[in-house]
């Protein structure tokens, strides 16, 4: 796999959707190393933190902020934590599910309303692939915050 530089990835991702973002409200920060490499494929990597930031513009509500963080650096691995401020998950018994291919929170929502159910399927896989792992839970305070690993080029 090739080296990737995180931060380009995220910044790619929060221009691409800033039009979004600014109508809805939403605030960024990323603390990210510039020179910070992993180990990856770019698209599959964009499309973890675009489905990531989707999701956030779609589900969390208005004025929210986003922030993406190294957590640390051990063992050959880097692991991130995405997280924002929203609403987050009220019945903490969805969260275990929100990784499954079409699972919705709510049944009513429909494409335009509330996306395919496939976004954090693909964020999970694309992890996997990458040799990772990933985790969400409820933030103290409110939103969501996912955990999740990645190779480091400093193997």
């Amino acid at each position: 796999m090739n080296g990737v530089r995180i931060a380009e990835v995220v910044g790619k991702v929060f221009a691409d959707t800033g039009d979004a973002m600014r109508e809805n409200g939403i605030t960024t920060e990323a603390e990210i190393p510039q020179d910070l490499m992993v180990q990856g494929n770019a698209n599959l990597l964009y499309s973890v933190f675009r489905n990531l930031t989707d999701n956030v513009i779609r589900h969390a509500g208005q004025r929210v902020r986003i922030l993406v963080r190294v957590l640390d650096q051990r063992d050959g691995c880097v692991r991130f934590s995405f997280a924002d401020t929203g609403s987050g998950v009220r019945d903490e018994e969805h969260l275990n599910r929100l990784f499954e291919r079409f699972y919705r929170l709510n049944e009513g929502r429909t494409r335009e309303t509330g996306g395919s159910g496939l976004g954090l399927s693909i964020v999970r896989n694309a992890i996997v692939f990458h040799g990772g792992n990933i985790s969400v839970k409820n933030r103290e305070g409110g939103g969501l915050e996912f955990v999740f690993t990645l190779k480091s080029m400093e193997n």
